[in-house]
């Protein structure tokens, strides 16, 4: 501070380094601890995720307070399966059957469908024929779930259902990613 301004000010103080508690109230207050003592235990858990065989054999472990006892593992409702519509060998022979698709084509497609929970990248990995592309593989399963859903559900929850509000169109799929790639 210039000599001037400080004449000005009649040789006040210059301000404090640190704020003092008294004067500034938008500090939170120190936390306060209990004088209770909680004790944690590591402790195996069963994750419902984990397949029946292997429940037996806990290797997941966390912390648990030393209290609680079964808690359910807190990843658990993240845990969700898809519901694959299965069909019959009437309604197979019956709506399904296609030029281009065998039987076996087909029912190894809805295998894997539900066993990769419809990542159709890993099925498509997987699939025995390579000649089929990932647009075959989701209009022909897309197709069979439509027409399945059609038989078994009401009209009117049948315009709520994602399958057919969101169709899957294997021309614009494709051309999409010819887009893509030229981009």
């Amino acid at each position: 501070m210039s000599r001037e301004v400080f004449a000005l000010t009649g040789g006040a103080t210059p301000p404090p380094l640190v704020p003092e508690a008294s004067v500034n109230k938008g500090y939170k207050e120190k936390r306060k601890i209990s004088d209770k003592k909680v004790s944690w235990v590591w402790k195996p858990i069963v994750h419902p995720a984990r397949p029946e065989v292997d429940r037996d054999k806990p290797f997941l472990s966390h912390w648990v307070k030393a209290g609680e006892e079964d808690v359910e593992y807190p990843w658990a409702k993240f845990n969700k399966k898809l519901a694959i519509p299965k069909y019959t060998d009437e309604q197979y022979k019956k709506y399904f059957q296609d030029n281009d698709w065998t039987r076996e084509e087909t029912d190894t497609l809805f295998d894997l469908c539900e066993q990769f929970d419809l990542r159709f990248i890993v099925i498509h990995d997987r699939f025995p024929n390579p000649k089929r592309t990932i647009e075959d593989l989701k209009d022909r399963y897309y197709s069979i779930t439509r027409q399945l859903l059609s038989l078994q559900l009401k009209p009117e929850a049948l315009a709520q259902h994602p399958v057919f509000r969101y169709p899957f169109n294997k021309a614009q799929e494709t051309e999409r990613k010819e887009h893509y790639e030229k981009l």
